[in-house]
């Protein structure tokens, strides 16, 4: 994969037969989705961002900052969170 501004802009899925993801993020509209719907999980289970944060493994902040729509995810993180929340990944995006 190129590291050019456009591809960082999409979402990619290397061929390695396991599917697994390196290095890439989502788009914008994905991004602000993503936060959304972190969001809206957390609230629904009555969660503050200092629990949901130390369910997922990581700090508050890091979490206002997805939520706020000023932090973007790799995919993998997309996945991790959505294994943690036993949630689809889709739940995520949009779907």
């Amino acid at each position: 994969m190129s590291g050019s501004v456009a591809d960082s802009q999409k979402l990619y899925i290397n061929n390695l037969g396991n599917h697994a993801v390196e290095r890439h993020y989502l788009s914008r509209e994905i991004m602000t989705t993503f936060g959304q719907k972190l969001q809206q999980i957390r609230l629904v289970r009555g969660m503050s961002l200092e629990e949901m944060g130390q369910l997922l493994g990581t700090s508050k902040q890091v979490l206002s900052r997805y939520e706020n729509g000023l932090r973007e995810p790799k995919f993998s993180t997309v996945i991790l969170y959505a294994k943690k929340l036993q949630v689809e990944p889709a739940a995520f995006l949009g779907a």
